[in-house]
């Protein structure tokens, strides 16, 4: 696997171990979540950039995606502890336990959409730092 996937897969670990949303941490899921099912956090890479070389190694910036669901009213606050349960899982250890070359960002960006009668959905966009050889 690529230092990539590694680094989504360990974030998808972390949460599961930190028993986010009881354990229903999705990599990539693409069926629609059942309302048993909430509330859940799907991961997906976002964007992935990179820049600089230096002594012969390359800065990756990787954009993760956790999309929180949850159910109830309000909304926002329901998912409010399944957020913070994130955060805290994945600044607990910054390196997600793959070496020093990667590094999450304590910068994290939350929006929120309520467009489900009954659901919501907060989408947490978070940032890796990764340094790989050339």
């Amino acid at each position: 696997m690529s230092l990539r996937e590694n680094a989504v897969a360990a974030v998808a670990a972390k949460l599961v171990a930190g028993g986010v949303a009881s354990g229903r941490v999705y990599r990539s899921r693409q069926d629609a979540l059942a309302a048993d099912e909430l509330p859940a956090v799907v991961v997906e890479p976002l964007s992935e950039s990179a820049s600089e070389e230096v002594l012969r190694m390359l800065d990756r910036t990787l954009t993760v995606r956790l999309s929180v669901f949850g159910k109830s009213t309000p909304g926002d606050a329901a998912l409010d502890a399944t957020i913070a349960a994130a955060e805290a899982a994945l600044l607990a250890d910054r390196t997600l336990g793959l070496g020093s070359d990667v590094q999450v960002s304590s910068s994290i960006e939350t929006s929120w959409d309520f467009g489900e009668q009954d659901g919501v959905r907060a989408d947490v966009d978070f940032q890796i730092s990764m340094r790989t050889p050339l």
